[in-house]
């Protein structure tokens, strides 16, 4: 884009961290402060709360998106990859 970029304000946002180990958690977190990032992290122990977190329940307004999906692909309950389908099914990207 000839030098040039776009920004998008999106620090009113908020980073969904989906993660089951409380240690990792605490090691993403730490991370993200230590860069400076100002969002408010959210966290889902499983992916059946991040399903929750990220679409709502059926027949519901869906919830405001996070600017930013930290997604542990093995998690109880419902894998990250299940919660990525439902994502894609969802939104008509399957």
């Amino acid at each position: 884009m000839n030098g040039m970029s776009i920004r998008t304000d999106i620090t009113d946002r908020h980073i969904l961290l989906v993660e089951d180990n409380p240690d990792d958690v605490g090691l993403a977190i730490m991370a993200l402060e230590k860069s400076s990032i100002m969002n408010e992290v959210k966290v889902a122990r499983d992916g059946e709360e991040a399903s929750r977190m990220l679409l709502g329940s059926e027949g519901e307004e869906p919830p405001k998106p996070p600017a930013v999906v930290l997604l542990d692909l093995n998690m109880p309950k419902i894998s990250g990859l299940e919660v990525v389908k439902e994502i894609r099914r969802r939104s008509g990207h399957e």
